[in-house]
């Protein structure tokens, strides 16, 4: 069956509503023991699956419509480019494919999920104005609320499950105080827009937007009991595009005012950032000064592996190479990560300039484009607004935080809605008169959603089984878990430890062994060894060695 674009489908807006609510609010902390990335990695990866089976179902004729639209062009060369990078990074870094197929315990970005993200950006760039704001709105609502609430009943020290993190109690759904004001930041966005958005409506509007006005300040006030400034970035950048959009005929009449503000502007919030300034007591956080360590450690991966880079999610196994005396002396050598706090780095890190270029262009092609459909004198749809102030906030926080999977799906989704939408808008008409796709099904939905739920199944299986048998202690049952594929050096590591703990050191030794095995640079399995008494002084004298070759600055 053949549907003509004229006519708006929910197919692909009920898949965006899924990915949005599931990517949100889904934890599993009952039976997992990764409650928050193994669900996300679930929801990633049969999205993942779900796009790319639209994309085969592209007609040859289709696609021939879509390319000849400049801006779809560029967005299927960017993002071809990039899934050859991940290829590149996968094949040539030097690293095992193992541990690059999935990426590491508590990051989850290997090549499948990169690709899988990559997938869902690619389907909805070229399709994504099919979804209507009828349809995300109330998920993009009812996810932000549940978080919302949540993170009150958190504030309030009420929340029925013991999260163990440091970093404060207020982590909502995404498991750190960092990723939930981020994703409060991305909610307020929503609510700014909800205040601002044009009706001709008078019932129940003034009752809407002063509910929105009531929730907005609530997630002020939350973001700021985070103790974690991400989500006022968030928010900043997010709400200056909703207003904006909103106000665009008169923002078009002073845009040139307005940026010479944000040339003045910008310097100070740089200057506060570092700890001086008039913001500097607003802006400053300590854990911003660690995040130049971070990415000074990630500039040099970069110089040092500029063509292959080191592996998709090796970040951690490299950082204490590529650190300097400095953050070791500072912070300590106890002070370690897995990741660069920026996306781009982390990218650069992982594939080298292949990957750093091509994501930054995917990156730079929504953005552009966005901001050509902003500044134009064409009317904007409320859908693209709010996509692209959504899109604008989450490149805010991927500029200084972690990529997490749900945070990169939700930036991934709404970046390429708005890129979608403006296309559609910028382009002549004429492109997409005649532009037919294929109507797919429920079921056929299902089961291509469900070859990402095969895929996931090793991982989720491992992560229930680990968790029980540790809870139960079976020792048994433990070795057998960590022994299947795909074999997991952060749980090779607990167990050993564990087994070293319980007065089993040759299970302990044995397991270390392998963790070595999967991850050649897995400096926990060298301590644990170089702590066993029953191996030889040459052999600690060798283990030793390995570790100081990987961590330099680190305890003798």
């Amino acid at each position: 069956m053949i549907q003509r674009t004229g006519k708006r489908s929910n197919g692909l807006g009920v898949l965006a509503s899924v990915s949005i609510l599931a990517s949100s609010i889904l934890i599993n902390p009952w039976t997992s023991f990764d409650a928050i990335n193994v669900p996300r990695l679930i929801v990633v990866l049969a999205m993942g699956s779900c796009s790319i089976f639209y994309i085969l179902k592209i007609e040859r004729s289709s696609w021939a419509t879509l390319l000849k639209s400049k801006q779809n062009l560029l967005i299927i060369l960017a993002g071809s480019a990039y899934i050859v990078s991940l290829c590149s990074a996968l094949f040539f870094s030097g690293t095992g494919l193992g541990p690059q197929f999935y990426g590491t315990q508590g990051r989850f970005m290997g090549f499948i999920p990169l690709a899988s993200l990559a997938s869902i950006l690619i389907l909805f760039s070229l399709r994504g104005y099919e979804c209507t704001l009828k349809v995300v709105s109330p998920v993009l609502f009812l996810s932000g609320l549940v978080n919302l609430i949540y993170g009150y009943i958190q504030f309030l020290g009420l929340d029925p499950v013991d999260w163990q993190n440091p970093y404060g109690p207020i982590v909502g759904t995404l498991g750190n105080p960092n990723f939930m004001s981020s994703y409060l930041g991305l909610f307020g966005i929503f609510n700014i827009f909800i205040m601002f958005r044009h009706s001709d409506y008078s019932g129940d509007i003034l009752f809407t937007k002063l509910s929105s006005f009531i929730l907005f300040l609530s997630v002020v006030f939350l973001i700021q009991q985070t103790k974690s400034i991400q989500g006022f970035f968030v928010l900043l950048f997010g709400s200056a595009i909703v207003l904006a959009g909103r106000f665009k005929f008169r923002f078009l009449k002073i845009r040139y005012f307005l940026g010479l503000i944000l040339i003045l502007v910008l310097p100070i919030m740089s200057i506060g950032l570092a700890g001086y300034g008039p913001l500097g007591g607003l802006l400053y956080q300590s854990t911003l000064e660690v995040r130049l360590f971070f990415w000074r450690a990630a500039l040099r991966m970069i110089a040092d592996k500029p063509l292959t880079g080191f592996g998709l999610d090796s970040f951690g196994n490299w950082y204490t190479t590529f650190r300097d005396e400095n953050s070791a002396s500072v912070y300590g050598p106890a002070l370690l990560t897995n990741s660069a706090h920026n996306v781009f780095l982390d990218m650069g890190a992982f594939g080298g300039l292949p990957l750093l270029i091509t994501y930054l262009a995917l990156s730079l092609v929504i953005t552009s484009v966005g901001f050509k459909h902003l500044l134009s004198k064409q009317l904007s749809q409320p859908l693209f607004t709010l996509s692209f102030a959504l899109w604008i906030g989450y490149l805010a926080q991927a500029l200084i935080s972690i990529h997490h999977l749900g945070l990169s799906l939700l930036g991934n989704l709404f970046g390429a809605i708005s890129f979608s939408l403006a296309t559609h808008n910028l382009e002549s008409k004429k492109y997409f008169l005649n532009l037919k796709f294929r109507q797919i099904g429920l079921l056929s939905t299902l089961a291509s959603g469900l070859i990402g739920l095969v895929i996931a199944f090793p991982i989720a299986r491992n992560d229930v089984d680990f968790r029980s048998a540790i809870y139960e202690k079976e020792g048994q049952r433990i070795f057998e878990v960590v022994n299947r594929w795909p074999k997991n050096d952060f749980q090779l590591v607990v167990a050993s430890r564990l087994f070293y703990l319980g007065n089993n050191p040759e299970v302990g030794r044995e397991l270390a062994r392998l963790a070595l095995a999967t991850n050649q640079r897995s400096i926990d399995a060298l301590k644990l060894l170089l702590q066993d008494n029953s191996l030889g002084e040459g052999e600690k004298s060798e283990i030793a060695s390995r570790i100081k070759k990987i961590d330099p600055f680190g305890t003798n």
